[in-house]
């Protein structure tokens, strides 16, 4: 079970964002929480898929110089 700060509610859990509620806020201000902790997650994601991407691309690349002596 996770452990979160004081005062936040689980509203919803996915895998990649963790959605949550600060009773010591207004709805407004939970809700710009929200949207940075998806955005944040978001940016993360793409951040990590874009680093298989080019690894995958050296990869490649080494491979190619390999088999193609090049």
């Amino acid at each position: 079970m996770r452990a979160y700060p004081e005062g936040m509610l689980l509203l919803a859990e996915m895998p990649s964002e963790i959605l949550w509620k600060n009773s010591e806020l207004s709805d407004s201000e939970n809700m710009h929480l929200k949207c940075v902790t998806i955005l944040d997650a978001y940016i993360s994601e793409s951040k990590r898929v874009l680093r298989q991407e080019r690894k995958n691309y050296n990869n490649e690349k080494r491979w190619a110089k390999e088999v193609c002596q090049i």
